[in-house]
């Protein structure tokens, strides 16, 4: 959980939570993960055929969801 978001990746993929919305995001519509470091941490961008999600390095565990994001999309 980040501040009122909640990232959940599952076998088909990426649900996103926030206090008004519920987003799924199958892995086949993620195009790219952009990933930009800088001075008061990382910003992570996922891509998709639908707009973007973004996250940040305060996000616990940003480096572990970025993989399974990646991986279940088959970007690697």
């Amino acid at each position: 959980m980040y501040g009122r978001i909640a990232f959940t990746v599952s076998d088909g993929g990426l649900i996103v939570r926030t206090v008004s919305a519920v987003r799924h995001i199958d892995f086949a519509d993620i195009l790219r993960v952009d990933v930009v470091p800088g001075p008061l941490g990382t910003s992570y961008a996922v891509r998709t055929r639908a707009g973007s999600v973004q996250f940040s390095s305060l996000f616990g565990g940003h480096e572990r969801l970025c993989s399974l994001i990646v991986r279940g999309a088959g970007l690697v």
